[in-house]
């Protein structure tokens, strides 16, 4: 009977063993909280990777002379006009042609500089001699889209100055309006072009 008794106090005494060490496996471990340093931002408050740099704007100042200069007139249909005139400004360095009596374009000039007698005055008529180029060795200057309107070839209309390959010369071009030619009335490239285009074999061209 006592040894009966002893065995039953055994297995229980093993039981609770267990039962203590079951317990213990079963406790997790307690969550860990994050940290304020560890918690993710709203990608509004992280900080934003610097923005590019925005490239500069081309100075489109610097070719001026390359385009249209009245920027009060569209370049006209001379069909649409009986009778059309050339008047040149010496004192207001000016182009300007006229259909029906009618302003048409007032366009910017060089006309020629006092060491090279400047620019004859008078009245003359657009002669027959035109070209989309020369170039003068003698000066080292040539043009584009040139018109004769003195002595067939010797005075003209034209863009302003190219070196000998056939590239603009910054420097002569960034005076146009101002008296720096050998003689000839430079207009911007557009306005030579459109000139050189347009104005007819015979139009008068009055020079004051």
């Amino acid at each position: 009977m006592k040894k009966n008794l002893l065995i039953i106090v055994l297995i229980g005494a093993i039981a609770l063993v267990l039962a203590n060490y079951g317990d213990k496996q079963n406790v997790s471990e307690p969550v860990k909280t994050p940290s304020a340093s560890q918690v993710a931002q709203p990608a509004e408050q992280q900080a934003s990777a610097p923005a590019a740099e925005e490239a500069p704007e081309a100075d489109s100042a610097s070719d001026w002379w390359r385009k249209p200069t009245d920027s009060e007139h569209e370049y006209p249909n001379l069909n649409n006009y009986k009778s059309v005139k050339i008047e040149v400004s010496i004192a207001e360095q000016r182009v300007r042609i006229y259909g029906d009596g009618t302003l048409l374009l007032n366009m910017i000039c060089s006309t020629g500089a006092a060491q090279y007698k400047g620019t004859p005055t008078g009245d003359y008529v657009i002669e027959s001699e035109r070209g989309d180029h020369f170039y003068n060795a003698s000066s080292n200057e040539g043009a584009n889209d040139w018109v004769s309107f003195k002595d067939h070839g010797t005075y003209l209309f034209h863009s302003v100055p190219t070196d000998k390959n056939k590239n603009f010369i910054t420097e002569e071009a960034n005076n146009l309006g101002k008296p720096i030619s050998h003689g000839c009335i430079r207009l911007s490239v557009a306005d030579a072009n459109w000139f050189y285009k347009n104005i007819k074999t015979g139009t008068p061209v009055h020079i004051a």
